[in-house]
Order: structure tokens, then sequence, then C-alpha cells
């Protein structure tokens, strides 16, 4: 059960960090600040620029 507990806390956490990931994209801040503000890798945040935002929908 912990184990089972320690991934979806795992998921949470990076659905947390693709979210703030996606705000700052929203606010036009480059990909480099992203990365040390979430810890995302570079191909992640390339990958979610691509997605439309809920400000652009």
């Amino acid at each position: 059960m912990e184990k089972l507990l320690s991934n979806y806390d795992k998921m949470v956490i990076n659905s947390e960090r693709e979210d703030t990931a996606k705000k700052m994209l929203d606010k036009d801040l480059d990909i480099q600040t992203i990365i040390e503000v979430t810890g995302l890798p570079e191909a992640k945040i390339k990958t979610l620029a691509k997605k439309p935002t809920k400000e652009a929908a």
C-alpha cells in the first residue's frame, strides 16, 4: 500500500509541475526559467508548449 501511495503522490506532484509549466508558458516565460522552477525536463516543456492551453482555447 505504501508503494502505491508513493506512486500516486508522484503522479500528483508531476501533474502540479505540468500545470505550473503551462501557466508559465501562457505568460511567455522562457523555457530555461520554467526548467529551473518546475524541475521538468526541456523535452516535456516543449511538448506542453505545443498543446493548446486554457487561455488559448
